[in-house]
């Protein structure tokens, strides 16, 4: 959503700084042209922090989950602790 903000505010000091001297319809014509083009670009660089990172980060938690739950059986089963509260298996 404030990618739909932005975008216009970007077009618009970038076309004040290229066309000084250009009037208000010149401008709101630039932004019609650049407005889609300029919004995908920014919605598209956030899709690989927020999707691609969530997603690996999604899998390394349940990789650590079950290793992690492995490992704790060994160590209790290893150690003769089954069962015992405030070990490394906590609820």
């Amino acid at each position: 959503m404030p990618q739909l903000i932005s975008a216009p505010l970007q077009i618009l000091g970038h076309d004040l700084y290229r066309r000084p001297d250009a009037g208000p319809s010149a401008r709101l014509a630039e932004l019609a042209t650049r407005f889609s083009c300029v919004a995908a670009g920014r919605v598209l660089r956030i899709i690989p922090a927020y999707g691609v990172a969530g997603w690996c980060n999604d899998i390394c938690r349940e990789v650590r989950a079950v290793s992690g739950a492995r490992a704790c059986e060994v160590l209790l089963v290893g150690s003769g602790q089954r069962g015992r509260e405030g070990g490394c298996c906590r609820p």
